[in-house]
């Protein structure tokens, strides 16, 4: 199913003027991101109050927006909390490792997090690698309410202002679906549609752009035990996600509209450091200068799939 055309359901969304006065307030003129963020911020909002659906799961679950991040970026991740209209959002976990699992160091928490009322630090007891972002946060969210939402992000990222808005409201009105800001194809990632083993089409719902959930549509045992198959699987979560999702009957729902799509993120510069898992992060010593997805998306999906050989998929 696709989202309802949002320019013909009559849904009202944020004037014009109150996003600018939003986007004044983010946009610091000592930021160099401020620019990004002006824009991003002036992005329209669709106001779930107009929607019953939505208005219904804001009343009886709670909204998680979740993250992680490492220990040399952690200072930037104000940079995009920033950009998040976080009005119906109970919280935002930042997920942390005792111990960065790449170097062994330790996390050093910004007095800027510390200061925000939104911001939970949540630390556990090991790092599960890229997962971490999400996979913590819907284990517990799950045990508390599995009818509850997880919201996970990128630290590296700036996200429209409507984004958050628009993912309760594709997981309000579908079910046994997960909601993203992009669910290309595999195939993009030179791997063969033949080796994805299920039906229909071969989509990955891809974390950068953002991926609403549902706690209890996700399979969390399966993605903790299949995550850590092999070192292709750990630092592979979008495969791993998308598979265990699959595997489920979970249909992955792209968000393409005027309050979020995939073209409208601002990707931060830190983003394109050495340390970025596009780059070969934790695979190889040397940072690749072309997208090593490429490379270890085809061996995580073959991991995956010897397990289900073997019968240990699930």
């Amino acid at each position: 199913m696709r989202l309802r055309p949002h320019s013909e359901d009559g849904v009202p969304q944020t004037d014009r003027a109150s996003a600018t006065r939003v986007a004044k307030n983010v946009a610091r003129p000592d930021d160099p991101l401020a620019e990004q963020k002006a824009r991003l911020a002036a992005m329209p909002v669709r106001d779930l109050k107009a929607d019953p659906r939505s208005r219904a799961l804001l009343a009886a679950h709670p909204v998680y927006v979740s993250m992680t991040t490492t220990p040399s970026r952690i200072d930037s991740i104000q940079h995009t909390l920033e950009t998040l209209d976080l009005t119906h959002v109970k919280k935002v976990l930042v997920v942390i490792p005792k111990a960065f699992g790449r170097t062994g160091e330790a996390y050093r928490i910004p007095a800027s997090l510390k200061a925000n009322p939104k911001v939970q630090v949540m630390v556990v007891p090991e790092d599960l690698g890229p997962i971490t972002k999400m996979l913590p946060a819907l284990e517990r969210v799950k045990a508390e309410d599995p009818g509850g939402v997880v919201i996970s992000i990128d630290d590296d990222v700036g996200y429209p202002r409507g984004m958050v808005n628009e993912m309760i409201y594709g997981l309000a009105n579908h079910d046994r679906t997960v909601v993203s800001g992009a669910t290309p194809s595999i195939t993009r990632y030179s791997v063969d549609a033949r080796d994805w083993r299920f039906p229909g089409e071969p989509l990955l719902a891809e974390g950068f752009a953002g991926i609403g959930y549902r706690a209890r549509d996700v399979d969390t045992a399966a993605l903790r035990r299949l995550h850590a198959l092999t070192h292709e699987t750990r630092f592979s979560d979008d495969v791993v996600i998308s598979f265990v999702l699959a595997q489920s009957g979970v249909q992955r729902l792209p968000i393409h509209n005027e309050f979020h799509h995939r073209k409208a993120l601002a990707l931060f510069e830190h983003g394109f450091n050495a340390d970025a898992l596009h780059r070969g992060s934790g695979l190889q010593s040397a940072p690749s200068d072309e997208d090593f997805n490429h490379v270890k998306y085809r061996l995580a999906l073959a991991a995956l799939n010897r397990a289900v050989e073997l019968g240990g998929a699930r």
